[in-house]
């Protein structure tokens, strides 16, 4: 018994977990569409405003403190206040961004854990597994995992 029998024969022999195939067989077209689900990318756009915003937020303090030709020099404890005009807003983009990617990570994650647990018949070019509902072409079940 080498796996899981084929949902169609019955047939045990001719059953590999389709994370061995893309492994073993990597460049092959059957590797290539039985690849994994890609993980989601976080673009960082409410980073990247966060860092303008701070940017644009430390220069009009630098202007403002250096326009002040006749008040006290400036000191180290105007310092903290540059650092966070800058930081606070790019840390708070930084949380909006990883809050919004936290739904796509979780299905990242589902689909990784179907995608780890499917099999494939090399004698019925089919794939199926626990989380599959039932055998299906590899085409077809790599649409259903990117879909």
């Amino acid at each position: 018994m080498d796996g899981p029998a084929c949902p169609l024969c019955g047939d045990d022999t001719h059953t590999v977990k389709v994370s061995a195939i893309y492994r073993l067989q990597s460049g092959s077209p059957l590797a290539t569409l039985l690849a994994p689900p890609p993980e989601p990318q976080n673009r960082g756009v409410f980073t990247w405003l966060g860092g303008i915003i701070g940017a644009l937020a430390l220069a009009y303090l630098l202007v403002k403190i250096g326009s002040d030709m006749y008040g006290p020099p400036m000191d180290l404890a105007t310092l903290p206040v540059l650092v966070a005009a800058f930081c606070i807003p790019w840390i708070i983009g930084q949380v909006i961004d990883r809050a919004l990617l936290l739904p796509a990570r979780r299905r990242y994650q589902r689909e990784l854990r179907r995608w780890d647990s499917a099999l494939y018949c090399t004698k019925h070019d089919v794939v199926f597994g626990p989380d599959t509902p039932r055998p299906a072409s590899p085409l077809k079940f790599a649409a259903q995992l990117r879909g």
